[in-house]
């Protein structure tokens, strides 16, 4: 799902775990860019239990730990601030 938001949307971090109105489940940030004087988020749908991807060197034997997920995440106001793109 892409976003256009206001200026406010720059204190969002890439990376971010995000809840958008009229849009269920929670939300990662994974690109976020400036244009024509707003902010495009592009998001991609936070599985939930799913950490961050294995690394490539991970082996058999290795213990890879997950990351903690964040229990709530941050609302994005769509109106007026944001809109689909």
């Amino acid at each position: 799902m892409t976003l256009r938001c206001d200026w406010s949307a720059l204190a969002l971090a890439v990376g971010a775990v995000v809840s958008v109105d009229d849009a269920p489940g929670l939300w990662r940030i994974e690109e976020r860019e400036w244009e024509g004087m707003a902010v495009r988020l592009a998001l991609a749908r936070q599985v939930p239990g799913a950490g961050p991807m294995m690394p490539g060197a991970a082996s058999s034997g290795a213990i890879v730990r997950q990351v903690d997920a964040p229990r709530m995440g941050r609302r994005i106001w769509r109106s007026p601030n944001c809109r689909r793109a």
